[in-house]
């Protein structure tokens, strides 16, 4: 049976919240087929967060809303600006990745 349109939202939704939370990574999504997103899988900002945030208050999922809140809160300043100091070296080095990846060099945030 096709997934309804409502459906793929809410499993798109579901998708990215584990992926940005960690619960799971874009491979396994993929390799589940059910790769359907709500925000580009590579990277997130402040706006998906606030989306995904609205949409979990929405349907009442307030566990989701609560973590993804807590991340919106670590990473962002209330404006929507980063709270960490990205990285201007001209050959970042990576030492660990992680959530948040920092440079080895600089010790400032690294983002594509």
């Amino acid at each position: 049976m096709k997934m309804e349109t409502h459906q793929a939202l809410h499993v798109g939704m579901i998708n990215s919240y584990n992926v940005i939370i960690g619960n799971a990574t874009y491979d396994e999504v993929l390799n589940a087929n059910i790769g359907i997103f709500a925000h580009d899988p590579n990277e997130y900002n402040a706006d998906v967060l606030k989306t995904l945030i609205a949409y979990f208050q929405e349907v009442e999922m307030y566990e989701h809303c609560a973590e993804l809140m807590r991340l919106y809160e670590q990473d962002y300043n209330p404006d929507g600006t980063l709270k960490d100091e990205l990285c201007n070296c001209d050959m970042p080095l990576i030492e660990k990745y992680t959530r948040k990846v920092m440079c080895g060099s600089c010790g400032k945030r690294i983002i594509r």
